[in-house]
């Protein structure tokens, strides 16, 4: 169902242990925000978790970033994430990426790792 679904997706964002009242009312209120936007985002669906809870224990922490640069060069990124919830939270996972600019380059290694589509919105 489209409610086991959406709970589904939720743990997978690192939002565990929900009971079936708060996965309702997220539900609805996904529902009301589906109908007001053409396309509804894993970052929506964080904002109507966060309304209405604590955050949960991050999963993934991010222990180095390397950027590179220049006018000659594409930007680069090298970075290095341990998961907290894996076996030995203290292995380092790394990853690099080539990007439109550096913070794109960031973004996309780290997206490499968690496998969670993340998009940049606004860069000020």
């Amino acid at each position: 169902s489209g409610r086991h679904a959406y709970k589904k997706r939720l743990v997978d964002m690192g939002y565990e242990d929900l009971t079936d009242e708060q996965v309702a009312a997220f539900v609805d209120r996904f529902k009301k925000l589906a109908d007001e936007k053409k396309e509804v985002t894993d970052a929506d669906m964080e904002a109507i978790v966060n309304d209405e809870m604590v955050m949960p224990d991050p999963t993934w922490v991010l222990k180095t970033v390397h950027v590179t640069g220049g006018n000659a060069l594409k930007a680069t990124a090298t970075v290095t994430l341990c998961n907290t919830r894996a076996e030995d939270p203290t292995e380092e996972i790394h990853a690099a990426s080539v990007g439109t600019g550096p913070v794109d380059a960031i973004y996309q290694a780290i997206q490499s790792v968690v496998k969670v589509p993340n998009r940049l919105v606004a860069y000020d």
